[in-house]
């Protein structure tokens, strides 16, 4: 599981990261969910659903990926 986690790192760390919805905005269809963290997607990247590879980005310095859905 390290070199899993380890992957997943190196794919941020390569990547240009696109906030599209910065923290403390609401959800664009339901404007009662904000956003605690910046919500994006990594650029140049394709996940399951057609779309770039969704990301939230935190503030911990070095924490690296600390969860994947």
């Amino acid at each position: 599981m390290v070199g899993f986690f380890a992957g997943l790192d190196e794919l941020v760390r390569t990547s240009d990261v696109v906030v599209d919805r910065p923290r403390g905005t609401a959800h664009p269809r339901y404007q009662d969910a904000v956003y605690p963290l910046d919500y994006g997607h990594l650029g140049d990247t394709t996940g399951g659903d057609g779309d770039g590879i969704d990301v939230f980005v935190g503030a911990a310095t070095g924490a690296g990926v600390t969860g994947v859905r």
